[in-house]
Order: C-alpha cells, then structure tokens, then sequence
C-alpha cells in the first residue's frame, strides 16, 4: 500500500478478521492481530508478500497490537 493508502493488496486468502498491521523497520515483514486460530486471538508474523504466516504468541490472552523495537 502507497502512503495515501492507493495500491492496497490483500496479503491473505484467511476469511478470519485481520487487524493492527504494523511493517518491520525493514518492509521485509508484517505483524498483525488475528483470530484465525480457532477465533482466539493472537498476534501473527508474514513475510511482505503475506506467506510464511507464523504465530509469536504461545498463550491466547489480551494481545495489545504489534509494533516492532530495534
């Protein structure tokens, strides 16, 4: 997506609400919000194009949105 928010494009084919994105420093990944998990929400990583989706959370609780820290 541009910065004015044009050329949107869907990283994922889950049905399961996405929410709370935040880019790596280096645009290389994406951390976001979801309830994909058997509706439990818990917060996910992806590589920029949406593949290689991996949970970062090992138990379900009250998950603030992501942001990465150098």
């Amino acid at each position: 997506m541009n910065p004015d928010g044009s050329g949107q494009v869907n990283l994922s084919s889950n049905a399961a609400a996405h929410r709370t994105g935040a880019w790596s420093p280096d645009s290389a990944w994406i951390a976001f919000k979801t309830d994909r998990d058997a509706g439990v929400v818990r917060i996910f990583v992806a590589e920029a194009d949406g593949s290689s989706a991996l949970t970062t959370t090992g138990a379900p609780g009250l998950e603030t949105p992501p942001h990465w820290v150098p």
